[in-house]
C-alpha cells in the first residue's frame, strides 16, 4: 500500500523541523507547499511529515554526532485516544535514563552485544508499530476525504433542491 518507505535523511529531517517552527504541528501540507521546504520535502506525503514528527522513526540529527539533546521526552507523543489497547512500553524518567547509561559504561562486550541484540529487536517491533499506524494515518486521511466529498455532494444537492422548490412555487 502506497510507495515503498525510504529512510529519512539528515536533511529532510531539518527540513520538517524548520517547517514545524515555522507554519506549526498539523500544517503538513503548507509545509510541503512551501518554497522552502518543497525541493527538500518532495518526496515525502503529508502523512510522512506526520508520522515522522509523531513517532520519531530513528531521530539521527542529536544522538548520532553525541551532542545532549534539548528534546523533552514525551515530545511528539500524542496522547493515546481512550479505548485503544495500550501496549507495555511505559516513557522512561531522565533519572531512569541516566542510571541505564551508567549501567552501559561498565559493560562486558558480552553484555553490549546481548543489549545491542535486543536493541535491535525493540527498534524493529517500534519501526513495524510506526508503519502499521502510518497505514491508519492513511486510512483515516482517505476516509476523511471521502466523508467531505460526500458532505460537499450533499449539501450542493440540498442547496439544489431548494433553489428547484423556489423555481416551482413560482
Amino acid at each position: 500500500m502506497g510507495a515503498p518507505k525510504q529512510k529519512w535523511t539528515a536533511e529532510e529531517e531539518s527540513a520538517l523541523k524548520a517547517g514545524v517552527r515555522k507554519h506549526g504541528a498539523g500544517k503538513w501540507r503548507t509545509i510541503l507547499k512551501d518554497p522552502e521546504f518543497s525541493g527538500t520535502l518532495c518526496l515525502r506525503s503529508n502523512v510522512d511529515l506526520k508520522v515522522k514528527r509523531r513517532y520519531r522513526i530513528a531521530p539521527t540529527s542529536a544522538f548520532q554526532k553525541g551532542k545532549s539533546s534539548n528534546i523533552s521526552i514525551y515530545e511528539g507523543r500524542q496522547r493515546e485516544p481512550s479505548g485503544s489497547v495500550v501496549d507495555d512500553l511505559t516513557p522512561l524518567l531522565r533519572s531512569q535514563v541516566d542510571v541505564e547509561l551508567a549501567r552501559m559504561r561498565n559493560m562486558t562486550a558480552q553484555e553490549a552485544a546481548a543489549a545491542a541484540a535486543q536493541a535491535v529487536t525493540e527498534a524493529e517491533a517500534a519501526m513495524a508499530q510506526a508503519e502499521e499506524a502510518a497505514k491508519e494515518a492513511e486510512a483515516a486521511e482517505a476516509d476523511a476525504e471521502a466523508a467531505q466529498a460526500f458532505a460537499e455532494a450533499a449539501m450542493l444537492t440540498i442547496k439544489n433542491r431548494k433553489t428547484a422548490d423556489l423555481v416551482i412555487s413560482l
